[in-house]
């Protein structure tokens, strides 16, 4: 369970109420798996205990919530070393078993199905910084690098357009625009709210990088950010 709250004083009496309800239910907190996280500009500044049947809740540095690691900053910030750190871990596994010269269409294949998830894991519900684009797509890169003996930027993504794969920032941005799209579906969806607070000026700004028309469905996404993809290599030839 998570509690966000803006103030310390508010959220010390969300934990009451949560404390009371479970109570009512017969069920306790443990005080040791619980922690809090500070976000915002006074994120490293002294706080007070918040208690839990009078035992202090820990204060972290940093936490994991639904597989993803979030980081106290000053902004809200998602630490991406763990699912870099999964990616290298399933790519040196998948390498030592598929021997010295393996068919780089099929290292491809077996990367995009049982890696890549654990590099992109969430990342299309959070909004990216440029140095965060940087940091996924140096793992990405890896595997080309390894399989075509190259550090050039360029020639790695000429080989993806010849190998019909896309860099990381493009399939982030898919997966973002296809999230959305999922979040939007249906006018009775409780989370069409969540996205007309913070995802239809993404999704718009998405749109307009890749010159994708609204209103666009899934397959459309896909299409059209394969083509700018297409006319970017061109330009390299």
């Amino acid at each position: 369970m998570l509690l966000a709250s803006i103030s310390l004083n508010e959220l010390q009496l969300m934990i009451n109420i949560v404390r009371t309800e479970l109570k009512w239910l017969d069920m306790e907190i443990n005080v040791k798996k619980s922690m809090c996280m500070r976000m915002g500009k006074r994120f490293d500044c002294p706080t007070c205990e918040l208690v839990l049947d009078n035992k202090p809740i820990k204060w972290v540095k940093e936490m994991r919530y639904l597989g993803l690691y979030f980081t106290a900053a000053s902004s809200f910030k998602c630490n991406l070393h763990y699912a870099k750190v999964s990616f290298f871990r399933s790519l040196n596994s998948l390498l030592s078993k598929l021997g010295t010269h393996p068919s780089p269409s099929i290292v491809l294949y077996l990367v995009s199905s049982y890696c890549n998830s654990s590099l992109f894991y969430g990342l299309e519900s959070l909004h990216l910084s440029k140095a965060n684009y940087n940091s996924i797509s140096y793992p990405y890169n890896a595997t080309y690098t390894k399989l075509f003996s190259t550090f050039d930027k360029n020639i790695i993504t000429l080989c993806q357009y010849y190998s019909g794969e896309l860099p990381s920032s493009y399939l982030v941005d898919l997966r973002t625009l296809n999230f959305y799209t999922r979040l939007n579906e249906g006018d009775s969806n409780p989370a069409s709210i969540l996205f007309e607070w913070f995802g239809q000026q993404e999704r718009d700004n998405l749109e307009i990088k890749y010159g994708l028309g609204a209103p666009i469905t899934v397959n459309s996404y896909k299409i059209g950010i394969r083509n700018a993809f297409n006319d970017h290599c061109l330009s390299l030839i």
